[in-house]
C-alpha cells in the first residue's frame, strides 16, 4: 500500500489526520468594540434578512459580539461545508451553500435572487476581498460588513520545521501563502516538494507569489 504523503499545514485548524503535521503561519486577533459598537453591530444584524458567513473564522467573533441575539426568521449561508458544518456545531441552521466555496460562488448564487433592498449582514476579516460586497451593493442591497478580526502573519521560529521531511504544503488561504514566504524566507525549497492550495483564490495567490521564483 502507498504511504500518505507528509503534509505539512499552514492554516487554522487541520483534519486529524496521522500525516499532517500543523505549522500554523496567521493567527486571528478579535477586534475589541465599545459598548456603542456593539450595540449599533447587535442592530444591523437584527435588522438583516440574511446572514453571511464566509470564512469559519468569524463564526465564534461574531457570537461572542451579538451575544445570544437570535437567528431565527433569517437566512443563512455560507461559504463552504466546512464553515457550515461549524456553524451547526454551534446550533446555527445553514439554509444555503454554493457550489463553488468562494465569494464568487456566494455571488453565483445571490443571482437567482431579488437584492433590491434586502438587508444583508456579513462579518469580516480585515484582509477580505471586496468583490461580494461590490456585487451586492450595485444589485440594490443594504449590506453591513463590520470587521471582526484580524489576520496577521504569525509562527513560532523556534518550532520550525524542515521543509525536507514533507511531501506537500498545504496553503488554506492567500494569507498563509504570504505567512509561508516569510517564514521560510531564504529556505530553499526541496525539488520534490508540493505546494497546494485550498481553493481558486488561493491557487492564485499561490501561481501570483512562486511563478516569480
Amino acid at each position: 500500500m502507498k504511504e500518505a504523503p507528509r503534509v505539512l499545514y499552514l492554516g487554522l485548524q487541520p483534519p486529524l489526520e496521522a500525516n499532517i503535521t500543523h505549522y500554523p503561519v496567521i493567527a486571528i486577533f478579535p477586534l475589541h468594540f465599545t459598548v456603542y459598537e456593539k450595540e449599533r453591530l447587535r442592530s444591523s444584524f437584527i435588522q438583516a434578512e440574511w446572514v453571511l458567513f464566509t470564512s469559519k473564522s468569524a463564526i465564534d467573533p461574531l457570537l461572542r459580539l451579538l451575544e445570544g441575539a437570535s437567528f431565527e426568521g433569517k437566512t443563512v449561508f455560507s461559504v463552504g461545508k466546512k464553515t457550515a458544518s461549524a456553524l451547526k456545531e454551534r446550533g446555527i441552521q445553514v439554509d444555503q451553500i454554493p457550489e463553488e466555496e468562494t465569494q464568487e460562488g456566494l455571488i453565483a448564487l445571490f443571482k437567482k435572487h431579488p437584492l433590491r433592498g434586502r438587508t444583508v449582514f456579513c462579518g469580516r476579516s480585515s484582509l477580505s476581498r471586496n468583490v461580494l460586497k461590490k456585487f451586492l451593493l450595485d444589485r440594490g442591497a443594504i449590506y453591513f460588513d463590520p470587521v471582526l478580526y484580524e489576520t496577521k502573519i504569525s509562527y513560532d521560529e523556534s518550532n520550525k520545521p524542515s521543509l525536507n521531511d514533507f511531501d506537500e504544503v498545504l496553503f488554506t488561504s492567500p494569507s498563509t501563502v504570504d505567512g509561508f514566504v516569510q517564514a521560510f524566507a531564504g529556505c530553499p525549497l526541496p525539488k520534490n516538494l508540493k505546494l497546494k492550495a485550498i481553493g481558486p483564490v488561493t491557487e492564485k495567490r499561490l501561481e501570483e507569489v512562486f511563478s516569480k521564483c
